[in-house]
């Protein structure tokens, strides 16, 4: 589905509401974002040998620190570290570069998990959206909720996101079959 169709569905729940399309564009960005990462898209991941006396090394190309989703030193999960936990077991970010702690004393391997983050959506006419369909039709709810909650009517922002949930439930169940997701469900602050 397109940003325009879902921003035209979205309306027709909602008519009169006084939101630009730049403003529901930058909510489905973030939707979308939140939805590719809780199905795993775009995860890669790089090996970097490591050399004993050494804790230095640079984050894969295409990369950047908060890219990284997971990390592990020889097979086994360490955790992402951030200055707070420095002098603890894992891997933090000095001068740009992974440090990993304690500095290796024999050859190994860190594994480097990465997920991208998605493009903002800039052209309505020609981004699509990423649900597929038949999933795609709970669009109209989610923007339809936005205008709602922006509105303070909590009651019908409510309503509208159980519709969303209840409209990407058989997206989740199918991502669930083939292994790749738990699901993400959105709730609102209220």
């Amino acid at each position: 589905m397109k940003v325009s169709a879902a921003i035209t569905a979205g309306r027709a729940i909602r008519p009169g509401a006084n939101y630009t399309d730049d403003m529901i564009m930058a909510w489905l960005s973030t939707l979308d974002q939140d939805l590719a990462l809780q199905a795993g898209e775009g995860i890669e991941t790089a090996d970097i040998t490591l050399v004993a006396g050494t804790s230095l090394y640079d984050i894969p190309s295409g990369g950047d620190w908060d890219s990284i989703i997971g990390l592990w030193v020889d097979e086994e999960r360490v955790s992402k570290l951030s200055g707070m936990a420095y002098g603890r077991r894992g891997v933090s970010r000095l001068d740009g570069q992974l440090s990993v702690y304690p500095v290796p004393t024999a050859a190994g391997t860190l594994r480097v998990a990465q997920q991208a983050v998605r493009d903002a959506y800039t052209d309505k006419a020609t981004d699509d959206l990423f649900l597929p369909a038949p999933y795609s039709d709970a669009y109209r709810w989610y923007i339809a909720g936005q205008m709602y909650l922006m509105d303070r009517d909590t009651d019908s922002s409510n309503n509208m996101t159980l519709m969303f949930n209840t409209s990407i439930e058989g997206y989740w169940q199918r991502k669930a079959i083939t292994g790749t997701s738990d699901g993400l469900v959105v709730t609102n602050t209220w």
